[in-house]
């Protein structure tokens, strides 16, 4: 246990190495040969689990007792299911499965939502955008700029941001954080650690932008954050999908197909519509 250890809540890799190096090395928690299970299960950001993945679950729970929380619109990591068709044959369903959809978005603005669901359409086109219950006002901006020209406007714009409360982030190619974090010094942009979201404002690649959200998103080329296939557009949806108040997307090359500002009228036609959800919870009991 960590008491064991006489450390103060916390254990470092090394030390939990030295705690268990001599123990046993068959299959199981506790040397029998077998693995330990659960009663029940809760599994989070489930769209990004492979097969091998969710087979080492259902050996983990063999009742089938499980909540399986995810969103395959948001799915993006190599190997990972298709969905939770798919899903089903792969874990215990003895009692059958209850599916439970989300439809009601309460962290990304109507205005931001907009654009992104057409992000979604070309990813996943048999997922529906969820229905955001909030507008700011305050459309997107798209700001197109000369290649010279682009790490000074995203950092005029990340100091601009930075003089307002709440929570700022640049999401760009990892290629590019070196130079903006150069360009931002001044104010405290950090990137490549734990700690870079703590920063005034910090500078992340995709990837380490799942899960996180922010007031304030800067959006740095687009076409460049992602591989123009099936994968790459879902970690474009999320990407600009990070921002719960303001989304600025700075580029110099061409924006993807789906990508795009809005057009006249277009925020008018998704008020007035409804839309079932991108986000799902599953239960298998």
């Amino acid at each position: 246990t960590v008491a064991e250890l006489g450390v103060g809540g916390f254990l470092t890799a090394s030390q939990v190495a030295e705690r268990y190096g001599g123990a046993p090395t068959g299959g199981g928690d506790d040397g029998s040969g077998e693995p330990r299970t659960f009663g029940h299960v809760l599994v989070d950001e489930a769209q990004d689990l492979s097969p091998m993945q969710w087979r080492m679950i259902a050996r983990r729970c063999p009742s089938g007792s499980m909540t399986l929380v995810g969103d395959f619109g948001q799915a993006s990591r190599p190997g990972s299911a298709s969905g939770w068709n798919e899903v089903l044959g792969l874990v215990p369903t003895h009692a059958g499965a209850r599916n439970v959809v989300l439809s009601v978005n309460y962290r990304t603005p109507l205005e931001i939502m907009t654009v992104a669901a057409r992000v979604l359409a070309a990813a996943s086109p048999e997922i529906d955008p969820s229905e955001s219950v909030r507008a700011t006002g305050r459309s997107p901006e798209f700001v197109s700029v000369a290649p010279e020209d682009l790490i000074g406007e995203v950092a005029a714009r990340a100091r601009a941001a930075v003089a307002t409360s709440g929570t700022k982030a640049i999401i760009a190619p990892p290629g590019l954080h070196a130079d903006l974090v150069d360009a931002l010094t001044d104010i405290g942009a950090a990137a490549g650690s734990a700690e870079a979201i703590d920063a005034p404002i910090a500078v992340l690649g995709p990837v380490e932008a799942k899960g996180l959200e922010f007031d304030d998103v800067i959006v740095v080329e687009p076409g460049a954050l992602v591989a123009p296939d099936q994968r790459g557009l879902r970690l474009l949806y999320v990407t600009l999908t990070r921002a719960t108040q303001r989304l600025a997307v700075v580029h110099a090359e061409a924006l993807p197909d789906s990508l795009r500002p809005l057009d006249p009228g277009e925020l008018d036609a998704l008020e007035a519509s409804s839309h079932p959800t991108q986000t799902a919870l599953f239960s298998s009991h």
